[in-house]
């Protein structure tokens, strides 16, 4: 039962990270900064936690923005800009200091302009708040320390979760092989993107991991491995459909990031061919 060791491993490595950044949100989200409830800077701040390795931020973004403290601009941001496992991977090679640099740049600004669009746009504001990380009682003052506190319980119970449907998704990756998914990457260059995309969408940090390989030894396009890493929001797609309500909304807010993150992968695409 190794994948049950490793899903193990992968939640606890999670946990520091998704402390952090529940903290912060949250206490964003009970201050009511302006910068929250003026949407601007929800996709910008979105975006720079996006890029944090591992899906953290995208974990406490889809519980943040069930609960109304951020808006659906934000949570794009969030998803677009996590590549989960891939700038861990990449840092391993001392060659991809350039290529992580250039992806992260890509994955930061289409997510602020894409986070931005949809705010803007479509006057998106965070839903109504039906409940919150921080649980006062009547005599409570609501001290930072409580938020900390607050975060601490809550993430355990996400961590929980996750350990759950992590064991779940890597047996069966386990049952399918990676070979296969690797099988249906290399066969069309031009749907590559397509491909890639759909696989960043399995809510498992091996989504990310393959797909980044993949690009190292060269099997995929640069375009392919934007696209995958662009769905590739880990575990947060699991917590959002666990936490938010209705479920339609959740597969809207899936099939938008799959369509976004085929755009931007067929776009560097062309342009690496026109180059």
């Amino acid at each position: 039962m190794e994948f049950v060791l490793d899903a193990f491993v992968d939640t606890l490595k999670i946990w520091p990270l998704l402390v952090i950044v529940y903290v912060v949100f949250e206490f964003m989200g009970n201050q009511r900064t302006t910068y929250l409830k003026n949407h601007r800077l929800g996709p910008v701040l979105g975006a720079i936690s996006g890029c944090i390795p591992q899906c953290g931020a995208s974990v406490a973004a889809s519980s943040l923005y069930a609960a109304g403290s951020i808006t659906l601009g934000t949570l794009l941001s969030v998803f677009i800009s996590t590549s989960d496992e891939a700038i861990p991977l990449m840092l391993t090679y001392r060659d991809q200091g350039t290529f992580i640099i250039l992806l992260l740049v890509v994955k930061i600004i289409y997510a602020i302009l894409i986070g931005s669009f949809v705010d803007k746009v479509f006057d998106v504001k965070p839903k109504r708040n039906t409940y919150s990380l921080l649980k006062c009682s009547k005599a409570c003052d609501c001290h930072e320390s409580n938020i900390v506190m607050s975060a601490i319980r809550r993430s355990l119970k996400v961590v929980v979760f996750l350990f759950i449907m992590t064991c779940l998704m890597n047996g069966v990756i386990w049952v399918i092989g990676e070979n296969v998914l690797e099988q249906w990457l290399l066969r069309a260059y031009k749907w590559q993107p397509f491909i890639s995309a759909a696989i960043g969408l399995v809510p498992n940090c091996v989504s990310s991991i393959l797909i980044t390989q993949l690009y190292l030894e060269g099997m995929i396009s640069f375009g392919a491995v934007v696209a995958g890493l662009c769905t590739g929001a880990g575990a947060g797609l699991l917590v959002l459909f666990k936490e938010n309500r209705p479920i339609s909304e959740n597969l809207k807010i899936v099939c938008v990031l799959y369509v976004l993150s085929v755009i931007i992968g067929v776009i560097l695409n062309c342009l690496v061919l026109l180059g």
